[in-house]
């Protein structure tokens, strides 16, 4: 278990963001910016694109992306729960997690 002063805070480039976690840090404690969700970021290769963008019936480039990246949105959403369960199954916490306040 680590204490709060071997928690380490990010270390970023922009000023901005590096000044605004060191404030959650004073605000929160470290131990609760140690709990974080899952980001996805997903991104589909250029020449992947031009390809489906071919085989489609789509005249414009810019249209054929934002419905294509739409309809990956809208089948995450659909299979959210399957990654959740995927990725927050986990039956293990560290002894007294549950239990004591975060500081």
């Amino acid at each position: 278990k680590l204490s709060p002063a071997e928690i380490q805070i990010a270390h970023l480039e922009n000023d901005f963001e590096r000044h605004y976690r060191e404030s959650l840090a004073e605000k929160y404690g470290k131990t609760l910016q140690t709990i974080s969700g899952i980001h996805y970021n997903v991104e589909l290769g250029t020449d992947l694109i031009q390809a489906l963008f071919k085989a489609s019936d789509y005249q414009n480039i810019r249209l054929f992306k934002n419905d294509l990246y739409l309809k990956l949105a809208r089948n995450f959403l659909r299979f959210r729960w399957f990654l959740t369960y995927l990725y927050g199954a986990a039956p293990i916490a560290e002894e007294g997690f549950l239990t004591r306040k975060i500081s």
